[in-house]
């Protein structure tokens, strides 16, 4: 919705910490790194942090490997080790 915006309105403003998790051979994330195009976020102070995450996702869908997958994202241990910092930090004692 920002591309005709310039300086911290570009972007959005109701993301603390970005997590990008990509697997390898996706052609959705072709760019893997989403911290080096999106680093005016942080200088505009809207992000804590943005930590990318590469994966590999070895979903196979009627024998064919689809690393497109959710299945395959959501088994995979980067992305439960996510989770469960996630979780701690928010949900713990």
């Amino acid at each position: 919705m920002g591309h005709k915006s310039h300086g911290k309105h570009r972007y959005p403003g109701n993301i603390r910490r970005w997590i990008n998790i990509a697997a390898v051979g996706e052609l959705t994330a072709i760019d893997m790194q989403l911290a080096d195009d999106f680093a005016p976020m942080l200088q505009h102070r809207l992000l804590e942090s943005i930590d990318d995450h590469a994966v590999y996702n070895w979903f196979r869908q009627d024998g064919a490997l689809n690393v497109h997958a959710e299945y395959g994202y959501l088994v995979n241990e980067v992305t439960a080790s996510v989770i469960c910092d996630w979780w701690r930090r928010n949900c713990g004692p």
